[in-house]
């Protein structure tokens, strides 16, 4: 009874050449952050503190820099151009029409009011 209930579980099974693919690929990118971290392990092993402290105080510095000039840019800066998507089109309101309203029964219908009308203009024109 309660089996009606559960998720059916969809496998996507990928065909044997496309996980060959993705492992080859993910073996590759493995290897080249292994040898990256080896060679930078092997820059920092030379530092001295001092120079440990001033490297990462240039960084810190430097990105501190760059991501400043870019609010600064994006926020006060006149020139800067914002997304079509953002850009809020003008309101127009819709012309109103008054509806007549079926309850009020002290307005005429409309094919009173021509009857009106056309008795009004044959009493002007004899």
């Amino acid at each position: 009874m309660f089996r009606m209930f559960r998720k059916k579980e969809v496998s996507a099974k990928p065909s044997p050449k496309m996980d060959k693919a993705a492992s080859t690929i993910a073996k590759a990118i493995i290897k080249v952050q292994t040898r990256i971290a080896c060679w930078l392990s092997k820059q920092e092993e030379t530092l001295t503190i001092k120079q440990k402290k001033c490297a990462l105080l240039v960084f810190f510095v430097s990105t501190t820099i760059i991501t400043g000039s870019l609010l600064y840019r994006g926020l006060f800066l006149d020139n800067n151009h914002s997304p079509n998507w953002l850009e809020i089109p003008t309101l127009t309101i819709p012309k109103t029409y008054p509806i007549p309203d079926s309850l009020n029964l002290n307005l005429p219908s409309q094919s009173e009011e021509e009857k009106l009308s056309d008795k009004k203009n044959d009493s002007i024109h004899p």
